[in-house]
């Protein structure tokens, strides 16, 4: 599996047709989030770029994810391979026995 860096721009002004996509794309950011596929999602607070990390076989397969996004056809897409991608391990707070 190879990883890749995807920047999607948001247009700036959002119509009812794009509010009324929203559901159904958080669920689906959800799912691939849940799978693995996508291993971190960043959405700005203008709610107009999203960065995502995401897994797939080559650049092919993670242009197929991205295109089946319900918001597709709203999205400017740049899609980069990543040579390395690290992350602080996320981890529980310690339990505290009272």
């Amino acid at each position: 599996m190879e990883m890749f860096m995807v920047e999607i721009v948001l247009p700036y002004y959002k119509d009812e047709e794009f509010m009324a996509l929203i559901p159904r794309q958080r669920e689906q950011i959800g799912t691939l989030l849940q799978t693995g596929i996508i291993t971190s999602f960043s959405l700005n607070q203008e709610r107009t770029k999203i960065w995502l990390v995401m897994a797939a076989q080559n650049e092919d397969a993670a242009q197929k994810v991205i295109e089946q996004l319900t918001m597709f056809k709203f999205m400017e897409i740049e899609l980069q391979s990543l040579l390395a991608f690290d992350r602080a391990a996320f981890s529980l707070p310690p339990l505290v026995m009272n």
